[in-house]
């Protein structure tokens, strides 16, 4: 079946918001919106607002998909959904258990009308930013550290909301502050840490029976600290979530919270007559192949989302590749098949699942031979801190086609592109592969990327690509690769 595909990442910052239009020519279009995030200072109603303007008389959504459990792909879904001219056909959201239940947490907050399952959690948040800061209080009090201002008031007994939490949380940094920083990460000594643990929990009584340096010290100050942040971050995101969640309870839209065995991707064909992605449906017209997260990687991190211990050790102690929080890790990652064209699209999957054996880099062959063949690329978490994104293209020699990868960039950044990718990119053929970015990335931080970066095209509000008889051409491309900001 030959049709048209019209895909637009808008730009929203350090954030990722995705429409897809699949039109088949015999039947009403196919549309998929994967995430509506917005990054710092982007207005939360940024996409929903772009999309109004293109339907200004409504539009269904036949498939709307939140990859993972970050504001910055989150947040902006909740206008888009509770706007009364959109119609959403089914949700799509990411599998993430409430550690006090061990129950999905978008199923614990359809339920949730009173919002008493939100307040629950949030507290249990609230208690984790407390053991924290008694750990870290503790510690600069026995090595006479100073420490830059911040919270360290107890949360208020009432309900809790964002602005608690924001005390805690960077909002310049939009929750990548832990993985991007480009500060010391070798990692503490392993008996440093679980100490460390101790003192959060109720074995530490004061006797530190452990001799640190104050240098060692001060490291672990500031990983205590970045460590509040994310729970803060995780809490604000729980707080969008259950926004979102409730919006589509009130629209009556159907939610689901994939997951695949691991190694086993799971396929999902467009039913015509229900309007939806099922893998009941015939045909192999049109395709979603989930990849990611797998049930096994849910348990993993089911009873530690985001507890404070279990991230302690994920930040205090090195990892050999690139790590990202379990909330990125369990990531819905997907190839999407139309009219022959295969489209990965990401989130900000680290692709941690993969392998065979954890700590290796050998992977699945199921999940490795839908990669073959791509024709577009969405770069997972922006360019930053992929996990096994990277090795993962590489096993299956996607950088050896003809692909067009796309990133969802904040101009602003000082980190991205990342090491991981700038590497991965000085392996990319020059036979015709392009990169197309929402806002230039710097170009002291794009050298190997810059022979690969499209030119400018159109008007310069979105990344646009559309694909008609056959072929692929670029719509709108806002980035000049001559006035890259140094």
């Amino acid at each position: 079946m030959m049709g048209t595909i019209a895909i637009d990442m808008f730009p929203v910052g350090l954030g990722s918001a995705m429409l897809v239009e699949l039109d088949p020519g015999d039947d009403q279009p196919i549309r998929i919106l994967a995430d509506g995030g917005v990054g710092h200072g982007v207005a939360v109603t940024m996409v929903r607002d772009r999309l109004a303007q293109r339907w200004p008389r409504g539009q269904l959504i036949d498939l709307l998909v939140g990859t993972h459990y970050d504001a910055d792909h989150l947040k902006g879904l909740v206008p888009v959904v509770a706007h009364p001219s959109f119609d959403i056909g089914e949700a799509w959201l990411p599998p993430v258990r409430d550690a006090r239940t061990d129950e999905l947490l978008g199923k614990l907050f359809a339920r949730d009308e009173d919002g008493s399952a939100l307040q629950r959690h949030l507290r249990d948040q609230a208690d984790k930013i407390a053991q924290v800061e008694g750990a870290a209080g503790q510690l600069a009090e026995r090595f006479s550290i100073e420490r830059e201002a911040g919270r360290t008031a107890p949360f208020a007994d009432r309900a809790l909301g964002e602005e608690d939490f924001l005390g805690y949380e960077d909002p310049a940094a939009d929750g990548h502050r832990d993985e991007d920083e480009p500060i010391d990460r070798r990692p503490l000594p392993l008996r440093i840490v679980t100490r460390l643990q101790d003192m959060m929990g109720e074995a530490w009584k004061g006797e530190y029976g452990f001799a640190p340096s104050r240098a060692e010290a001060a490291k672990a100050l500031l990983e205590l600290d970045i460590l509040k942040s994310r729970i803060a971050s995780g809490a604000i995101t729980a707080i969008h979530l259950h926004k979102l969640v409730r919006a589509l309870v009130a629209k009556g839209v159907a939610m689901r919270f994939p997951m695949i065995t691991k190694g086993k991707p799971k396929r999902y064909g467009w039913s015509r007559a229900e309007r939806r992605f099922s893998v009941r449906a015939k045909g192999d017209a049109i395709l979603i192949d989930l990849l990611g997260p797998s049930n096994w990687l849910a348990a993993k991190h089911g009873a530690k989302l985001p507890r404070a211990t279990a991230q302690l050790l994920a930040y205090m102690t090195s990892l050999p590749l690139e790590g990202i929080t379990p909330s990125n890790q369990l990531s819905l990652i997907f190839r999407l098949e139309a009219f022959g064209e295969g489209m990965l699209l990401t989130g900000d999957s680290g692709c941690s699942d993969w392998p065979v054996r954890q700590g290796t880099r050998t992977y699945h062959g199921a999940l490795l031979r839908k990669l073959d063949p791509l024709a577009i690329v969405q770069v997972s978490h922006h360019g930053g801190r992929s996990h096994h994104f990277f090795p993962v293209l590489q096993a299956a020699r996607v950088e050896r086609r003809k692909i067009t990868y796309l990133v969802s960039q904040d101009a602003a950044s000082k980190v991205r592109p990342g090491d991981a990718f700038r590497d991965y990119c000085r392996g990319v053929a020059r036979n015709g592969s392009t990169i197309l970015f929402t806002e230039p990335p710097r170009r002291s931080l794009s050298r190997p990327i810059v022979p690969l970066i499209g030119a400018r095209t159109g008007p310069g509000e979105a990344v646009s690509l559309r694909f008609s008889q056959g072929r692929w051409r670029i719509a709108d491309h806002p980035v000049d690769v001559g006035a890259l900001p140094r």
